[in-house]
């Protein structure tokens, strides 16, 4: 069965999900795949990534020195992208962990993992009023489109009378504090309106940028705007 979307119906036993399980986070380790560490009970977020799994536990090395919101038996929550997908999982902090100068952080393994297609991430309709910004730098020109809808993998624009250039281009999106610098891909055209990826994200790449990004769209989302579907309607309007 395909690891990213596993047959784990009644059919299936425990052992064949512990194994696609292990497939998945043992593929992680081995490519080093970056990963978001989310503690809720402090509200803290820590990037790491995948460095090797052991029969009961999980490794991950700590790309920042370890908070003091790291502590022993803290739930947390993980998030990484593989094969184009982003898969999640719920554990529990075992410790900490100082190996050739490297701060790792040691999991629980989890029993349970979901996966979803990073393409059908949902988008967030914006409104003109939400105060966020796009600029763009190609051709020598400054351009300014507006941003119709925004997800953690990409955006659609509107170029209004500006001439839309070829892609790719680096995209500035900046939300009040919040200002970041990705790479943009033309996926779709019509006419003034453009559709566009962010090669880094759908590759699971977590940098800095990718970050701020997961916490515009997450801003934007607490705002009440309306999430849109893959197909482009909007999420509950059905």
């Amino acid at each position: 069965m395909a690891w990213w979307k596993p047959n784990l119906g009644v059919r299936n036993s425990e052992d064949e999900r512990r194994q696609w399980i292990h497939a998945v986070l043992a593929e992680a380790s081995t490519f080093g795949r970056a990963a978001r560490v989310d503690l809720p009970e402090t509200g803290r977020s820590l990037t790491a990534h995948f460095t090797a799994v052991r029969r009961e536990q999980l490794i991950l090395v700590l790309r920042q020195e370890p908070e003091p919101a790291v502590q022993p038996f803290s739930r947390c929550s993980v998030t990484f992208g593989l094969r184009g997908r982003s898969a999640s999982f719920q554990s529990v902090v075992c410790g900490l962990e100082t190996r050739r100068a490297l701060v790792q952080l040691v999991l629980t393994r989890p029993t349970d993992l979901a996966c979803q297609d990073l393409r059908t991430a949902p988008r967030l309709a914006v409104a003109r009023d939400r105060g966020l910004r796009a600029r763009l730098e190609a051709q020598g020109q400054s351009l300014h489109p507006t941003v119709l809808n925004l997800s953690t993998t990409g955006a659609w624009l509107d170029f209004g009378e500006e001439t839309v250039p070829e892609g790719p281009w680096p995209l500035e999106l900046s939300c009040g504090s919040l200002s970041l610098r990705l790479e943009a891909q033309v996926r779709r055209r019509e006419g003034a309106l453009v559709g566009v990826g962010f090669p880094s994200a759908l590759r699971g790449v977590l940098c800095a940028d990718c970050s701020t990004l997961i916490r515009l769209v997450d801003r934007l989302n607490g705002s009440g705007r309306r999430a849109i579907d893959a197909g482009g309607v909007a999420l509950g309007s059905r």
